[in-house]
């Protein structure tokens, strides 16, 4: 009775003992698209200002920092502490 019972079950799931075989199941995973992200900063000083610095990669804004001519030659050390504390790759000393 019980064999017939698991054989019945199986036919009504569209399988039949000699065929069962794994069904995937399809997961979809619900992913927010990447979106742009902005590194900016603006230091001023009461003689100077770097004036509003912006860049799309974190890599591009260290090395802004760095960049004396870019930033005016403004707030040197407000920015080298930045990048020390952004722990930007290599040295803030080009």
């Amino acid at each position: 009775m019980r064999a017939w019972f698991v054989f019945f079950i199986l036919i009504s799931c569209g399988q039949v003992p000699e065929t069962v075989s794994y069904r995937g199941v399809e997961v979809v995973y619900h992913e927010e698209p990447a979106t742009a992200e902005d590194y900016s900063y603006e230091f001023s000083t009461l003689k100077c200002t770097t004036g509003v610095q912006s860049f799309d990669t974190f890599i591009k804004a260290c090395e802004g920092l760095k960049n004396h001519k870019l930033n005016n030659d403004c707030a040197k050390s407000k920015r080298e502490n930045l990048f020390l504390s952004e722990q930007c790759p290599g040295s803030f000393e080009t």
